[in-house]
């Protein structure tokens, strides 16, 4: 599955910022072809630029309730190895 995910992200990356569409209401990236119906009456941003795509706070939405969203575990992956995290909330 994250195969899966970076794929398309790189696929995303490649196309024109006016090819690029976001869901803000699934949180998904939307490629040209991929149509909108699944989206309809959905917030979409349209022309997703590189900016945008490097700072993904510009795109996500904020939640409302942090303590009920909090992460207690994040994978880091600077390097060739995967570390996982612990934090104490």
């Amino acid at each position: 599955m994250l195969g899966l995910c970076i794929f398309r992200l790189k696929k995303f990356r490649q196309l024109s910022s006016s090819d690029r569409r976001f869901c803000k209401t699934c949180s998904s990236l939307l490629m040209a072809d991929d149509g909108i119906g699944d989206h309809c009456g959905h917030s979409i941003i349209t022309s997703v630029s590189d900016s945008q795509l490097n700072g993904p706070t510009h795109l996500l939405q904020s939640l409302s309730d942090n303590k009920t969203n909090a992460v207690s575990e994040v994978l880091c992956s600077v390097s060739n190895d995967i570390h996982p995290l612990q934090f104490v909330i």
